[in-house]
């Protein structure tokens, strides 16, 4: 099966989800959405960018990933 790729909604649906650890999973009801400015700008992040910021926001040795 394929994984889902990296994109900054599929990082914001994780942290609402509960999955970086620091908040209960409940959608976050922010002004501007994560992404939101580097996409306005023309400069969207990358797949990789992206890949790298789920692995920081979701890691979390306390819960042994």
């Amino acid at each position: 099966m394929a994984e889902t790729p990296h994109t900054a909604d599929r990082l914001r649906h994780d942290i609402d989800e509960g999955k970086a650890g620091d908040k209960k999973g409940f959608p976050d009801t922010a002004a501007s959405p994560l992404g939101t400015d580097a996409e306005a700008s023309g400069n969207p992040a990358t797949e990789e960018e992206v890949a790298r910021a789920q692995a920081q926001e979701t890691e979390n040795p306390a819960r042994g990933n």
